[in-house]
């Protein structure tokens, strides 16, 4: 989502933040105020580096797997620079409202590319629900569950990730037999691609995974990977505001 598709005074006030926090100055803020030991470690470089490679906004994201309208939000709410009522208000805006209800995992079906949810256990690819009956294929199940934190990690999956019981041919096993899934979608298998000797990864960018736990009868907490570290990777750095791109490569 752009600021075009924003009411205007909405898109307004998120550009006019936009250039107001993507300043050192904000990030000094952050580091003073907001950032945990874990996120300094995970940002992976000086802040001075990390703050002319992507910005504050694209900081944010990275550590939080978020997009960056939420980046936007989530800073200047953190630093005071919106009350809760302007908070909830521009959330709903940019179609994230902050509670955790089945509405909110129908809002995330619209807008991402993967979602998962896993009480009872469902995907949903481009917003359609993958037709497989996950509580008989626990395996294939946590396959997918571990690619898909990853992938909003921004991290990679080695055999590793999948347990103690795991061996080094076990993701291409793994894999298989989730391909040979009755339902599973052929561009589900297709978004699973090698990552270097012996690893994985979604090809999706960390927004566009929502992932859903159940916490009560019908309330739902968002995952979302605050101690994840990711990997040495291409990233797409860009302004959120106006959806122009570019890549840069760096450990964050």
């Amino acid at each position: 989502m752009t600021t075009a598709q924003l009411s205007p005074r909405a898109a307004a006030l998120l550009q006019d933040t936009y250039g107001r926090i993507n300043t050192v100055d904000t990030l000094l803020r952050l580091q003073e105020q907001v950032f945990t030991q874990s996120d300094l470690k995970q940002i992976g470089m000086d802040l001075n580096t990390a703050f002319f490679s992507y910005g504050v906004t694209g900081i944010w994201t990275r550590l939080h797997g978020c997009t960056p309208l939420r980046a936007i939000v989530d800073i200047a709410s953190k630093l005071d620079g919106f009350g809760p009522a302007t908070r909830d208000w521009l959330l709903r805006e940019i179609g994230e409202p902050d509670d955790d209800s089945e509405g909110t995992i129908e809002r995330a079906k619209q807008s991402a590319t993967l979602v998962l949810v896993d009480r009872p256990q469902a995907v949903y690819l481009d917003g359609i629900e993958v037709g497989v009956n996950w509580a008989s294929h626990p395996t294939p199940w946590e396959y997918l569950v571990v690619l898909a934190r990853a992938g909003k990690a921004g991290e990679t999956v080695d055999y590793m990730s999948m347990g103690d019981n795991a061996a080094p041919d076990s993701l291409k096993k793994y894999k298989y037999a989730l391909k040979q899934l009755e339902g599973m979608p052929e561009r589900m298998k297709d978004l699973i691609v090698p990552a270097g000797r012996g690893t994985q990864r979604l090809d999706l960018q960390p927004a566009d995974i929502r992932i859903f736990e159940r916490i009560a009868n019908d309330e739902y907490r968002e995952w979302r990977p605050w101690q994840a570290v990711a990997k040495s990777r291409a990233i797409p750095c860009h302004n959120p505001l106006m959806g122009q791109t570019s890549f840069c490569k760096g450990q964050f």
